[in-house]
């Protein structure tokens, strides 16, 4: 069995170390955390699992929860370093960490997950689906959890007055909210609109951004171009300041295009109500309410499927009072 264990030096510093219960020969010690999770991986996991039968390991058998997660970790730390997966990605994954459970993997149950938060829980659905694929469990304790889902928050017409009126916020900041209002388009992917991206009548979505970088595909992969009113484009050409590459939303200053982490700092200084999704969110419900069809309104908006779109805004759709006679 291997145990990740810590110890406190004189001085007060803290120090990782991998413990190979059945070897001492081969005991490391690290200074970080994320180096022992990714030696415990690369020297104990891998081998394993490409050496032997994981049924028949009798390592696997004795593992603890808590251990596995470090393990995951660590397997996480190794697709980073090779590029795997983005540093923001792997931030998300660590979150795990922190939940408290060691016990047998064997005496795991849903029960213990109802209180954790929802974005600690879909990290921990992928990981326990990570053990699956290897056969450590048969069952995914995540996907037994029920919870109560909250409905998302629309923003209201005051909402988005007080911050037209917000002197703190800049003009470039209030044209974000009044072209996701229109649209319904992710913050990330309106910080990275170009003005060839966009026509007299329509905008096109087609790239967006993630951690300050121009990634060339929408978050689901679905580009799409969208109608707008002539007001919106003539908002978008009115603040638009000539540069290099065309950026709608170039800081002149800084000389760099503006971020969705920026923009989302600002605007959480300076709200006090929900987060950026609720803008997009009431562009949908707009369009629910006018009697457009779900289908339009998902390739809109870039749903993956109707299906998502129909679970996020279902209960806008009001049913009639009387049922037709049949």
């Amino acid at each position: 069995m291997t145990v990740l264990r810590q110890t406190t030096t004189k001085k007060g510093k803290t120090r990782y170390w991998v413990d190979f219960v059945s070897d001492r020969r081969h005991q490391r010690k690290f200074q970080i955390f994320e180096d022992a999770c990714e030696y415990l991986y690369l020297n104990w996991f891998c081998y394993n699992i490409n050496n032997r039968s994981v049924n028949d390991d009798a390592v696997f058998d004795s593992a603890t929860l808590r251990e596995m997660m470090q393990v995951y970790y660590g397997y996480q730390q190794h697709r980073y370093a090779h590029n795997e997966i983005s540093y923001n990605t792997l931030n998300r994954y660590k979150s795990i960490l922190a939940v408290d459970i060691d016990i047998s993997m064997s005496s795991v149950t849903a029960n213990m997950f109802v209180d954790i938060n929802k974005g600690v829980k879909t990290c921990l659905k992928i990981f326990f689906q990570w053990l699956m694929s290897y056969d450590l469990i048969k069952i995914n304790p995540i996907r037994t959890v029920k919870y109560i889902k909250k409905l998302p928050y629309i923003a209201k017409i005051d909402d988005i007055n007080n911050l037209n009126s917000n002197n703190k916020l800049s003009s470039l900041d209030k044209l974000v909210v009044f072209i996701a209002q229109h649209t319904g388009a992710r913050i990330s992917e309106i910080v990275t609109l170009r003005m060839d991206n966009i026509s007299d009548k329509t905008i096109s979505f087609v790239t967006h951004d993630v951690g300050g970088k121009e990634v060339l595909q929408t978050k689901s992969g679905i580009g799409r171009t969208i109608r707008v009113n002539k007001m919106v484009i003539d908002q978008i050409k009115e603040n638009y300041t000539p540069n290099p590459n065309s950026y709608v939303f170039w800081d002149v200053k800084k000389r760099v295009r503006l971020t969705k982490n920026a923009i989302v700092k600002r605007f959480e200084r300076n709200a006090s109500f929900a987060k950026w999704h609720s803008f997009r969110h009431r562009a949908a419900s707009e369009w629910i309410h006018k009697g457009v069809d779900l289908t339009t309104i998902s390739k809109v908006l870039g749903h993956s499927s109707v299906e998502y779109t129909m679970r996020q805004y279902a209960h806008l759709i009001h049913a009639n009072d009387e049922m037709p006679t049949l």
